[in-house]
């Protein structure tokens, strides 16, 4: 392997170790041995295969060289490193005579390390916030894997482990944005990195129906983010500006009372005495709403009460008046901290209470349902700008390691309008939540 002319590339390099080949988008991006590379890609597209093989290529035929992995958590690195040790697992399980053992070439391996007879190393490490995890290192080869998530501080502290090597770095992930460090390599033809975008319909392996499926499930954004491989600056926002304002009408005027036939939900979000709003949404939904699906809206807010300073007391006997006039089917009340101070006395007098008490799954629950009624014009909101604020203000992110994404206002605003409209839906929902995939429920509600 010493004489340059019978180096095997990457790819002849995994089919002679692993009997791995790859599919037709992956051969030139495996076989880049560019200085730079980035790979922005969809979900599910092999990526993690591709750099595995790219770190063992580089740690055999370059000698005395050190690989970094570096992720944002060491769960993260663990398992790009741990699909690296499958392929030497896998290599001596080939038939003697289809195979080089690459066992040959290891001297040692740990849990976060591989070191080969040729004097190279492998090294797993989280990145930290501030990359203080990864100094002191110098390296010849960095892999970055789920780069968008990386704080740039990272980088700065990356570049000095490849100045004396003039090493390569290979950034790879799906997209978060346009505000980070990965966006800007892939953009920025100053930074000189060559780039790679793949997309999830680019794997034959993957059903195309799926797919489908999960466009009809996830957002516009998300989708294009996690599958599509799209930087999009509208990543960070919870509630795109033009999805609520498709849902704000004009014409919209308060109903006074119930219509016969009509069913109603009320969603509240309780205030402590003297401090933020307390917020109720009267929800109604139409009963032929079964019969006409596709041809009309199914959900619109009636009526919405909002009162400052109140005591829970009053809060207590203003639900229990909407009531007498509303016949409330569900009546859904935030019952996190003070909220069960409202929730328990209207439980007691034995109103249709359903008291719901936060964490970050229920909140990302209940505001992805709302978000999917509303992107499908299925729900009617009042023309109303303080709500339209609370809406286009909000943020979501998702906290890696836990598929979770958290639902936030950057500035600590409000969103008690929102969180009562939430409630309101989450009431007259026909099916409560289902798995979590990417930070989305895995099915609609509705």
């Amino acid at each position: 392997m010493n004489n340059a002319e019978q180096v095997p590339t990457p790819t002849q390099f995994a089919e002679l170790m692993f009997g791995w080949k790859p599919f037709g988008y992956q051969i030139k991006p495996l076989n880049d041995l560019s200085v730079r590379v980035i790979m922005a890609c969809g979900r599910q597209v092999g990526k993690t295969e591709m750099a595995a093989i790219k770190g063992l290529y580089f740690a055999v035929m370059n000698p005395n060289t050190v690989t970094l992995i570096i992720s944002p958590t060491q769960r993260q690195s663990g398992i790009l490193f741990r699909r690296m040790k499958r392929f030497v697992n896998i290599n001596s399980q080939l038939p003697e005579e289809r195979r080089i053992p690459i066992a040959t070439f290891i001297r040692r391996e740990t849990q976060t390390v591989i070191e080969f007879e040729n004097g190279s190393e492998i090294h797993s490490l989280p990145a930290a916030e501030d990359g203080s995890n990864i100094r002191g290192f110098t390296a010849h080869f960095i892999i970055i894997d789920e780069g968008a998530y990386i704080d740039d501080r990272v980088f700065s502290t990356i570049s000095p482990m490849l100045a004396t090597t003039n090493g390569k770095l290979l950034l790879l992930g799906s997209p978060n944005g346009v505000n980070n460090f990965f966006y800007k390599a892939f953009s920025d033809d100053k930074l000189r990195f060559i780039h790679y975008h793949v997309t999830s319909y680019e794997n034959p392996l993957i059903d195309k129906n799926y797919l489908e499926n999960e466009k009809d499930s996830l957002s516009d954004v998300e989708f294009r983010q996690e599958y599509m491989g799209e930087f999009l600056e509208t990543v960070g926002v919870m509630f795109p500006l033009k999805t609520v304002e498709n849902c704000m009408k004009r014409d919209w005027s308060r109903r006074t009372e119930p219509l016969p036939i009509y069913s109603y939900y009320l969603g509240f979000d309780p205030a402590r005495f003297g401090e933020d709003d307390a917020v109720g949404i009267i929800l109604e939904k139409r009963p032929d709403y079964g019969v006409l699906k596709g041809t009309v809206t199914p959900f619109s807010v009636a009526d919405f009460i909002e009162m400052r300073g109140k005591s829970l007391s009053v809060q207590v006997d203003t639900i229990q008046n909407l009531h007498r006039v509303w016949k409330f089917n569900t009546i859904v009340i935030d019952s996190t901290a003070i909220g069960t101070g409202v929730s328990e006395p209207l439980v007691n007098e034995g109103l249709p209470v359903e008291p719901l008490s936060f964490t970050i799954k229920i909140k990302q629950d209940l505001y992805f349902n709302l978000l999917r009624l509303m992107e499908s014009n299925q729900i009617i909101l009042p023309n109303n700008m303080k709500l339209k604020k609370q809406f286009v203000e909000l943020r979501q992110e998702r906290q890696e390691g836990t598929g979770l994404t958290k639902i936030y206002h950057p500035r600590q605003g409000h969103d008690d309008f929102v969180t009562a409209t939430a409630l309101a839906v989450w009431g007259a929902s026909a099916r409560k939540p289902q798995p979590i995939l990417f930070g989305r429920p895995e099915n609609s509600f509705f």
